[in-house]
């Protein structure tokens, strides 16, 4: 298994089929719309195809995680998401570094995501690594009150 850096005390490390209780509560946390244990459960249970990265201490209390979706030379990021106490640590960019060094050792070459266009500082920190808007998704994300919100696809090149 490899092992990423992450801001101390943490590290990065594939996710197992016993963190989607833990994945499933970030989630959750995170979004209107979120996914099950049970849905996340099933996305581990083919880590080749639906790889996932957290960031974790050495106890693997779960901070942050990633969950990639690989589909011949393509790899989609389905969801980032990092514990709101652990916000503008530092994680989030460590994530990003080793999913793109787990990505390199792997057939893919184009990586895409999807962003809230409102998420600033997301966005910044995607075109930080070269990422760049191919388009938008108009009423993407669904918001509580029946609100939603325009998503923008980036996309990077890893060949």
């Amino acid at each position: 298994m490899n092992f990423y850096l992450a801001p101390s005390p943490f590290h990065i490390e594939l996710a197992q089929i016993k963190d989607a209780k833990r994945l499933a509560y970030l989630h959750e946390d995170a979004f209107h719309r979120s996914w099950s244990e049970n849905e996340f459960s099933l996305m581990l249970s083919d880590a080749y195809k639906n790889p996932c990265l957290i960031v974790c201490d050495k106890k693997r209390k779960i901070v942050a995680f990633a969950m990639l979706k690989q589909v011949h030379n393509e790899a989609e990021l389905l969801s980032i998401i990092t514990d709101k106490k652990w916000r503008k640590k530092g994680i989030g960019k460590a994530l990003l570094i080793a999913i793109i060094e787990f990505l390199t050792m792997s057939p893919v070459t184009k990586f895409f995501l999807e962003v809230a266009e409102d998420n600033v500082a997301a966005i910044k920190l995607y075109n930080g690594f070269g990422f760049e808007i191919i388009g938008k998704r108009e009423n993407y994300y669904s918001l509580a009150g029946a609100k939603s919100a325009n998503a923008l696809v980036m996309a990077l090149n890893l060949d």
